[in-house]
């Protein structure tokens, strides 16, 4: 399948905010929104869209797009890593990759798809993030993690909870500690509503 890049927009949810896909249609938000390559800055992001937005495309090309331009970048799913572990849910040539970062000093990116089928594979979510963690213990501190799913099956407390407990922001030293969970927000994509209005296949 062909990826068309559309400049993919995001804004920050909270739970207590109320209903995503209302939220979406608020053109307030729309000032405050960024892009995949503010997104990429940070450490822990958690996206959010419905299905059949392109979730899996999208993240299958930033990693892609990444590793292009010499990044250490990885793509994979929940449900594999659940399954096999992280190291062994990736293509052989990627886990050579994986050890080359691990022993190296340089940042990666790891793109996790998504909280909603491995749920729907009785694939709990706790273990598939250990597992992830596990994988990339030694290059912790230097790896961002981008994790995927549906709002409609995303639980906030719980889901988040594990995420920021299993795969935490070490600190640096003489800096402040990891952020906490409330510091962490629910990304969705700010083109999501309007999109799938017009038919459009995007996320």
């Amino acid at each position: 399948m062909t990826h068309v890049a559309l400049d993919r927009r995001f804004i920050a949810w909270r739970e207590e905010e109320g209903s995503a896909i209302q939220r979406l249609k608020d053109p307030r938000l729309y000032a405050d929104d960024i892009d995949w390559k503010e997104l990429q800055k940070h450490r822990r992001v958690v996206i959010l869209a419905e299905a059949g937005s392109g979730k899996t495309e999208e993240l299958r090309a930033q990693a892609q797009a990444l590793a292009s331009q010499g990044s250490f970048a990885f793509y994979t799913t929940v449900q594999n890593a659940g399954i096999e572990g992280f190291a062994e849910s990736l293509p052989e040539a990627e886990r050579k990759r994986l050890t080359a970062w691990i022993a190296s000093d340089k940042p990666a990116w790891f793109f996790i798809d998504s909280v909603d089928e491995a749920k729907l594979s009785k694939i709990q979510l706790r273990t598939a993030l250990r597992k992830v963690a596990d994988g990339i213990a030694p290059g912790l501190r230097r790896a961002h993690v981008v994790l995927s799913g549906r709002i409609t099956d995303w639980e906030f407390r719980a889901d988040l909870g594990s995420f920021t407990e299993l795969l935490p922001v070490p600190g640096d030293p003489g800096k402040l500690g990891p952020p906490s969970a409330e510091a962490i927000l629910g990304r969705a994509l700010r083109g999501d509503y309007r999109n799938r209005l017009c038919g459009r296949r995007a996320w």
